[in-house]
């Protein structure tokens, strides 16, 4: 199975795969040079769904900014881990900033003088660290500006709570010194509720997914990599873009789902196609299982429902298959959409919803029922033959 991981994978092979995001790469660069070199405020939020290339995006602004002379005169980078587990207090974010800047440290002698400060906060007294905490910051950064480079926000807000926001807040303020480039799967209340600290704050992007275009071209790119000329050579038929617009479909242009499954185009044979299908679907499985775990019971239980269904539903459906009542319904569908699970489409005055990623769909339904795969996968190859694949098949059924 090819793989592909932003967090591991080298500086030109991160350029060459930043498919359908060169624009938002140059933009974010050009912000981040203007924040180095002028003070120009960076407060920039990128919304895309699981897989929609925002580590990709980060890493490649680091590599980009992180050896330009104006910024390591002018600027100290926190480029924090992309899953930073248990930060709860604004306290825990200042010295997660500060190990990062000990995994980006160019010497020994740098790592010692972090590792000193935290050491410090350690024999501080509860109610001194966080100022204490501040100072060796400003004290480590000498002038310098920090740019932070965080992902999932939401997260972060959410354990910090609205004080650890407002304490954020406060020193970004009082000290004019703080960049920020930050992430989330989903616009979510901390940004956009106007009680809240940083309401107003970012500028927000949202990264759409890939057309089929893109899709070709990344699917190229990584032929190209992978040295394969006589998959380029078929992605250049109509077979290949037969199969690539099935593959496209069912990943609705999602980043990784597409690196995925560019395991099916280097596949030789149809008779082969089932196999590697269900191979793929069985290592998507515990990817998506996590997602799922972190949401409610009676959200897990409407996202099951929707997975069944071949169809839309309207919540007046969800209400009477869930067993639950209208309003929780309408509370539950509503988080499950922000949260990016869920999404609706009206038809006069009602609303039906289904679920946002169809491979979501489909591993709930080969864990409901694995027998019915075959249905699916007949599904499958009547989005994978072309038409000229089609209008053969036929004529020589009808023949005989």
């Amino acid at each position: 199975m090819f793989t592909f991981s932003a967090k591991i994978e080298n500086t030109e092979r991160l350029e060459q795969t930043l498919i359908g995001r060169k624009h938002i790469a140059d933009w974010l660069e050009k912000q981040a040079m203007n924040f180095a070199r002028t003070s120009q405020p960076l407060r920039e939020l990128l919304i895309g769904s699981r897989g929609s290339g925002k580590t990709h995006l980060l890493r490649v602004l680091y590599h980009r900014i992180a050896e330009k002379p104006e910024v390591q005169q002018h600027v100290a980078i926190a480029y924090m881990s992309e899953d930073e587990y248990g930060i709860d207090t604004y306290l825990d974010l200042l010295v997660r900033i500060f190990k990062a800047f000990t995994r980006l440290a160019r010497n020994e002698e740098e790592k010692s003088k972090i590792a000193g400060y935290i050491e410090q906060l350690k024999r501080t007294a509860p109610e001194q660290r966080i100022p204490s905490a501040e100072r060796y910051l400003l004290e480590y950064l000498n002038g310098r500006r920090l740019l932070v480079l965080i992902e999932n926000l939401n997260d972060i807000f959410a354990g910090i709570g609205e004080d650890g926001q407002s304490q954020w807040r406060d020193f970004i303020q009082t000290h004019d010194n703080t960049g920020i480039v930050a992430t989330s799967q989903a616009i979510f209340k901390d940004v956009n509720n106007r009680s809240k600290p940083f309401f107003g704050y970012f500028h927000i992007t949202y990264l759409p997914k890939l057309s089929f275009d893109d899709a070709l071209e990344l699917m190229r790119t990584l032929a190209r990599y992978d040295e394969r000329n006589d998959l380029l050579e078929h992605l250049d038929t109509d077979e290949g873009r037969g199969n690539l617009r099935a593959i496209y479909e069912l990943t609705e242009g999602n980043h990784r789902l597409l690196v995925t499954f560019y395991s099916f185009l280097k596949t030789e044979f149809k008779s082969e196609l089932s196999k590697a299908f269900l191979l793929t679907l069985d290592k998507l499985k515990p990817y998506y299982e996590s997602f799922l775990k972190l949401l409610s019971y009676q959200q897990q239980k409407i996202i099951q429902y929707l997975a069944l269904q071949r169809v839309p539903q309207t919540g007046t459906q969800i209400v009477q298959n869930c067993f639950l009542q209208p309003t929780t319904v309408s509370k539950q569908m509503s988080e499950l959409m922000r949260l990016a699970y869920v999404e609706a489409h009206r038809e006069g005055r009602e609303a039906y919803y289904e679920i946002t990623e169809p491979l979501l769909r489909i591993c709930i339904e080969v864990n409901e029922d694995r027998d019915g795969i075959i249905k699916l996968f007949v599904d499958f190859l009547g989005r994978l033959y072309t038409a000229p694949d089609l209008k053969k098949g036929f004529l020589r059924f009808s023949l005989l």
